[in-house]
């Protein structure tokens, strides 16, 4: 195709070719991730870019079929980070499917064999997925676990006997606005305060967070001779609205109390 351009078309032509093998990359690897979790924002958000600026680049030099792909992919991610359509494995080998079409579109620009590259069964499928509506197929949303610390009177006593010198009790109330990264930053979170600790309690458990999907709360019981702006800044980065308070070990409820139907374990087992 080069061979009908003059040197300043030439010019502009090989900066669009760089610069969407870079975007088809990208939208390579974020598929890839996309695969492993569907449901990602931050990735779903990068493809959506990803294609924005493809489309519009493909438009400006009038690469019709380059840009109508690129607009309907665009317009998937679009709908997803909406939370009007979710993303599942079918669509993500669907959308595989289109970028190897865009990639033989490129190649197809540079070996003059663009025109004869037929993309009606590839819009024809993602225009599928863009009037699917999967959010009706969702029967209920994940169940989001919300911690709350209790102790043993056993494992009260043996806190209490650490209460020396100054050594207080605190108890650190964590919410997550992104539930599903909720049970990550707590587990971040736990390690971080391991090094400023003399014990550590938390709910959920640490050893159970890798088993949760969604986690809108978790609390954590921190005994230390550190002061509250230090337990803020080793919280801070992981949690968007979080409560510190010294409190008396004798205020934590007990674990002997009846648990309601809301309890940790129950959620837990559910989950898994």
């Amino acid at each position: 195709m080069c061979n009908t351009l003059n040197k300043e078309q030439e010019k502009f032509f090989k900066v669009f070719v760089a610069e969407t093998q870079d975007i088809l990359s990208e939208v390579s690897d974020d598929l890839l991730e996309l695969e492993k979790n569907t449901s990602s924002k931050s990735i779903i958000n990068a493809l959506f870019r990803h294609l924005h600026t493809l489309k519009g680049n493909a438009s400006l030099d009038g690469f019709e079929k380059i840009t109508n792909v690129a607009h309907i992919m665009e317009n998937i991610f679009d709908k997803a980070r909406d939370e009007k359509l979710i993303i599942n494995s079918n669509m993500v080998d669907i959308l595989f499917e289109a970028l190897d079409i865009l990639e033989m579109l490129l190649d197809g620009l540079l070996s003059g064999e663009y025109q004869n590259i037929e993309v009606s069964e590839i819009i024809d499928s993602l225009n599928e997925i863009l009037a699917s509506n999967q959010l009706s197929k969702v029967i209920a949303p994940e169940k989001s676990i919300v911690g709350g610390v209790r102790l043993s009177s056993a494992k009260k006593q043996e806190l209490s006997n650490l209460l020396k010198g100054d050594i207080k009790s605190y108890l650190l109330d964590l919410t997550f606005t992104n539930e599903v990264s909720g049970a990550l930053n707590t587990f971040i979170i736990i390690n971080n305060l391991k090094t400023l600790s003399n014990a550590i309690i938390s709910s959920p458990p640490e050893k159970e967070l890798q088993k949760i999907k969604q986690l809108a709360k978790s609390q954590i019981l921190v005994l230390t001779c550190k002061s509250k702006p230090e337990l803020e800044n080793a919280v801070k980065s992981n949690c968007e609205t979080s409560v510190i308070i010294e409190i008396g070990l004798d205020k934590i409820p007990s674990e002997e109390m009846e648990l309601d139907k809301k309890s940790i374990n129950k959620f837990v087992l559910e989950q898994e």
